[in-house]
């Protein structure tokens, strides 16, 4: 969704004033939540009905016809498709964010990482409601909730770290490559296959175990169904291996937004 100054209710105003920016924020993020429920006929249902699509299908394929012996499949499945959901697709919605924005850039001076950060933030949206349903999935079919189940919210900061890195290094990259955003989908679907949505990366010989570790996806979905399903607590060394590889993802991505911040409209133009 495209937003003009009028509309977000602000005056172009000195870059260093963030109050402006994110009142542009947030009303960018509710604006392009509203607009999404009004487009279909199913609204914020969709929100909903798409995840629980894609669950049933994977099911299908790896439970039934694979016949997968994962332990506590349909659970391991829902927390790997369901932590995925917000990662993927912010990705690659993130990568156009600000090409797309080439005309409110020339007519109101917006600091860029507004444009990836309301695309990451209208997805945690959802994920945070989705992700509700399958907490209460697990506490009624599962078992119940222990303090162990507290252990997610680090992994979750973590996961919003790497998440907003990578989507300001993504965003920053393709008004100089137009062609960049075709690259992240390829890489998005290779990282969905070995980053164990479908299957356990512990489970993997330890050699290869191991190396499919140094991927931090990896990490953060182990870290999510060991305390989830597995009542265990999760690996703090790796779950801070994540954190800080988001923290330097941020640190580069933010960098090449503020080095290139004049640039964009007119390479975007």
């Amino acid at each position: 969704m495209s937003i003009s100054a009028r509309e977000a209710n602000i005056k172009p105003t000195n870059p260093s004033k963030f109050w402006h920016y994110w009142e542009l924020l947030w009303f960018k993020v509710y604006a392009d939540l509203k607009i999404e429920t009004q487009i279909t006929y199913l609204g914020f249902l969709w929100w909903f009905l798409e995840p629980i699509f894609f669950l049933a299908i994977y099911y299908l394929v790896f439970a039934v016809v694979l016949k997968t012996r994962t332990p506590h499949f349909v659970e391991f499945l829902f927390v790997g498709v369901v932590a995925w959901r917000w990662f993927g697709p912010a990705m690659n919605k993130s990568c156009r964010s600000i090409k797309m924005q080439a005309k409110l850039m020339r007519e109101v001076y917006v600091a860029k990482w507004i444009f990836p950060a309301a695309i990451v933030l209208n997805d945690a949206f959802k994920f945070v409601i989705i992700f509700s349903l399958v907490l209460i999935f697990l506490a009624v079919f599962h078992d119940k909730p222990t303090a162990l189940w507290l252990t997610i919210i680090p992994n979750l900061l973590c996961q919003m770290l790497l998440i907003f890195g990578l989507s300001f290094c993504f965003a920053a990259v393709t008004p100089f490559l137009p062609d960049f955003p075709l690259i992240v989908q390829t890489v998005m679907f290779s990282l969905m296959i070995i980053s164990g949505v479908f299957y356990d990366v512990l489970e993997a010989p330890p050699h290869l175990a191991h190396l499919l570790q140094f991927n931090p996806i990896a990490d953060i979905l182990i870290n999510y169904r060991l305390p989830l399903i597995y009542k265990q607590w999760p690996q703090w060394g790796y779950m801070m291996y994540s954190g800080l590889f988001g923290i330097a993802l941020n640190i580069i991505g933010l960098y090449f937004m503020r080095k290139y911040d004049r640039v964009f409209p007119k390479v975007c133009g």
